[in-house]
């Protein structure tokens, strides 16, 4: 069987961090996966499917850290970072 590619999931509900974050990412050839919300993200993300998920601590709806309890939940292995422009 083969290994999942490991994925960089980006979770931002700015469209404009989204994407720059998607180009820096891809820019050294990193898959990656964008979201607008937590619930897009984990609406769409697959227990089988690894990396890293980078995604904004306050969103309208499901922010980061919630959507990192979700995940961790059910024990799956994924690195998590945190970004946040609030003071």
């Amino acid at each position: 069987m083969t290994q999942p590619v490991p994925v960089v999931f980006v979770v931002d509900d700015d469209e404009a961090v989204r994407d720059s974050l998607r180009s820096l990412l891809g820019s050294v050839n990193l898959p990656v996966k964008a979201f607008a919300s937590g619930q897009e993200f984990l609406d769409d993300y697959h227990a089988e499917e690894t990396g890293c998920l980078v995604a904004d601590i306050r969103m309208p709806g499901i922010g980061g850290l919630e959507a990192t309890r979700r995940i961790h939940r059910t024990m799956e292995d994924i690195k998590v970072l945190i970004l946040t422009a609030h003071m």
